[in-house]
């Protein structure tokens, strides 16, 4: 019997058990390496029901020349703690390490000064007790130099230790909010994106 081109064959190579094993390893560091990222979008957000005051959830548009681009916002105030949070279920692939990532501006402008964003975690498991009882895993934090000149847009990291042992496939409510108490900076933060992110299993 005869194959045409352009049928090429090859010999086939049996790998063995230390060959397999060192494949394996070589793919589970290159997992490790990878980051996976969920955004939460603004307009998913809840407002809080108590002990913390809702932030405005709105649109802004560019001073641009016409067409100007237009963004969802969460302007958070100076004076007074503000946030939202969201509720999800967390993916089927996380792993370890995660993070929030906030991109934000100021709304004027600051010279040497800082924001503090919180985020408090709250996971429930399947067979969980008491869920309408549950409270938020204490506090993670994070203060950062805010850019000195109105709308330069950053990006603060909140590493979340305090996660309620959160597993894939868990029901999550994520609460982020500034705590003014922690910051100088003058005027809105504006939040604009914010994202979930962490290393797959």
């Amino acid at each position: 019997m005869t194959f045409p081109t352009p049928y090429t064959f090859v010999a086939l190579q049996i790998l063995t058990a230390a060959q397999l094993n060192a494949i394996q390893a070589n793919i589970s560091g290159l997992i490790a390496l990878a980051v996976y990222g969920k955004e939460l979008k603004l307009e998913d957000s809840i407002p809080p029901l108590s002990d913390l005051q809702s932030a405005p959830i709105d649109v802004a548009e560019s001073s641009g020349s016409a067409p100007n681009p237009a963004w969802r916002r969460m302007p958070l105030d100076d004076t007074t703690d503000e946030g939202r949070q969201w509720d999800f279920v967390l993916e089927r692939v996380y792993g370890v390490s995660p993070t929030l990532k906030v991109h934000y501006y100021m709304a004027g402008a600051n010279t040497s000064k800082t924001v503090c964003f919180a985020c408090r975690i709250m996971a429930v498991s399947d067979g969980d007790a008491s869920v309408t009882a549950k409270n938020f895993d204490a506090v993670n934090s994070v203060t950062v130099t805010v850019p000195a000149a109105a709308g330069t847009e950053d990006v603060a990291t909140i590493t979340l230790t305090n996660n309620d042992s959160m597993a894939a496939g868990d029901r999550i409510t994520l609460v982020l909010y500034r705590d003014v108490s922690e910051d100088d900076a003058v005027g809105d933060c504006v939040v604009t994106k914010v994202e979930l992110q962490f290393s797959p299993a």
